[in-house]
């Protein structure tokens, strides 16, 4: 009915936020916090419109028709559009956790270990060099290969497949 009112309010006060305190925001990816709660908010209004809940009248919510419906989608709201709310948010925080933790692995590692690379002569890293230059890629071959390979596979596929006369196909 109006579940996706409550990830909307949040989305609005996120992005709020977000252009007001731009180093926060930064700091703690709330760019993705939107994302995701804007996303949300924007498949279930389609989908709400799609059933007919939502409406182009007022009360623009079929749900607010009646002051008993109004009581159920008052409940509704307060019930799954919540409990969407905080899912999107625990989502949220748990990639902020996840990016923070690999990101001061990778930082401390690094700091541990400078000499990661192992030691190589000039004549390998001149070997290396001219490999990744000379490797044989795509535009070395001729473009019309891939024409040629479809109009084979378009001739043995003609020749396997045989129209009737009656417009049925017949394998042979």
């Amino acid at each position: 009915m109006a579940c996706f009112i409550v990830p909307m309010v949040l989305a609005i006060a996120t992005t709020g936020i977000q252009i007001s305190a731009r180093s926060l925001a930064q700091k703690l990816k709330l760019s993705l916090l939107n994302a995701l709660l804007w996303g949300g908010v924007i498949l279930l209004a389609v989908e709400h419109v799609w059933h007919g809940e939502i409406t182009a009248w007022p009360p623009y919510l079929t749900a607010m028709a009646t002051p008993a419906d109004t009581a159920i989608m008052l409940s509704e709201m307060a019930t799954v559009g919540t409990s969407m709310a905080l899912v999107v948010s625990a989502t949220w925080l748990t990639t902020l956790a996840i990016t923070t933790l690999t990101t001061k692995k990778i930082s401390a590692t690094d700091e541990l270990s400078p000499l990661s690379k192992p030691l190589t002569t000039r004549n390998q890293q001149n070997r290396q060099k001219t490999e990744r230059r000379f490797k044989p890629s795509f535009f070395f071959f001729p473009h019309n290969i891939l024409a040629k390979q479809a109009f084979s596979i378009y001739t043995i596929h003609m020749k396997l497949l045989k129209i009737t006369k009656s417009g049925q196909f017949a394998f042979q």
